[in-house]
């Protein structure tokens, strides 16, 4: 299928953004996506403006990004850019022998479009030192679709382990650590509110670790009545980055109920800017004491939430 009014406008894109970057020593990475032809594209903050307009055709932006630069600073090494009509897409090699590798399969361009051709310098990245990157940076991952047979090459390049193993179990090849990116961790965080106060909802630290006495009425009057307990609710916000929640467990000591999370379940993913309301339940234990712990950890992090309680109905 050819898409020739959007190979133009990726012509007309290329030349705009490769020659008039935006310096800046810390820039995100941004990549859409576009649903007609299932590929992946990635660029500079300078270019994700005029997709975002539509002048390249039904791009979408995925949400996800990555660090890199406009300008060469230590450590970064340049990213070439290639194209190829045959394919109708982009590809990026921020390793100086693959970069020369493919300009040497089309020197100066003579074979035409339709074979690789390099368009400049896309950003600057930083690279793996075999196969791994250094501390404070994150693996960006290479996956390619497998689709040279068919002319349909395309290849995709993420942070999120998530996302690599997405792709793989739809066919996609894992081919290593492309890049590395600095890791966002410093800057993005999780804030942890606690409801139902007077003055409503009242953030509190994160990592949570507290301890406490709850004693509850267990007495109802009419039908419809409930055999549970609300312990405490909870407003958990990613920021700046999205997380997941592991190692999630509701426990008694004593042994006497099976407390719970409501609205929260071990490996739930919270979108970056994305928020979850749960509650911390207990059965009702009619009038024995409980020792409950509620707990889970951020994956990402290693940060916990830890709430110990010593519960009663009566």
């Amino acid at each position: 299928m050819k898409y020739s009014s959007f190979l133009a406008a990726v012509a007309t894109l290329a030349l705009f953004s490769i020659s008039s970057p935006v310096l800046a020593e810390d820039i995100d990475i941004i990549e859409f996506y576009n649903p007609d032809l299932n590929h992946y594209f990635i660029t500079n903050p300078t270019e994700a403006a005029i997709v975002d307009g539509g002048a390249a055709g039904r791009w979408n932006r995925t949400g996800q990004t990555f660090k890199g630069s406009d300008v060469i600073v230590e450590g970064f090494k340049p990213t070439c850019r290639f194209y190829t009509t045959g394919a109708n897409s982009h590809f990026y090699a921020a390793e100086a022998s693959e970069c020369e590798y493919l300009k040497a399969l089309n020197p100066n361009d003579i074979l035409g479009e339709s074979y690789w051709t390099y368009e400049g310098i896309a950003f600057y990245a930083q690279t793996p030192t075999d196969g791994a990157c250094s501390p404070g940076t994150k693996p960006v991952f290479r996956l390619y679709n497998n689709g040279a047979a068919q002319g349909d090459t395309n290849h995709r390049f993420a942070t999120d382990a998530s996302i690599v193993e997405a792709m793989q179990s739809q066919g996609w090849v894992l081919e290593g650590v492309a890049m590395c990116a600095d890791d966002a961790h410093e800057i993005a965080s999780i804030s942890l509110y606690e409801s139902g106060g007077f003055f409503g909802d009242r953030q509190i630290s994160f990592p949570y670790d507290s301890s406490g006495v709850l004693n509850k009425s267990s007495t109802c009057i009419g039908s419809g009545c409930s055999t549970t307990a609300k312990i405490q609710d909870f407003r958990l916000k990613a920021e700046g980055e999205s997380f997941t929640v592991v190692e999630l467990s509701a426990t008694d000591a004593t042994g006497l109920v099976r407390p719970s999370f409501s609205g929260l379940r071990n490996g739930q993913r919270i979108s970056a800017g994305d928020e979850v309301v749960f509650s911390l339940m207990s059965p009702y234990t009619g009038g024995r004491q409980t020792s409950l712990l509620y707990r889970f950890k951020i994956q990402e992090t290693g940060d916990t939430f830890s709430y110990r309680v010593i519960f009663r109905t009566y």
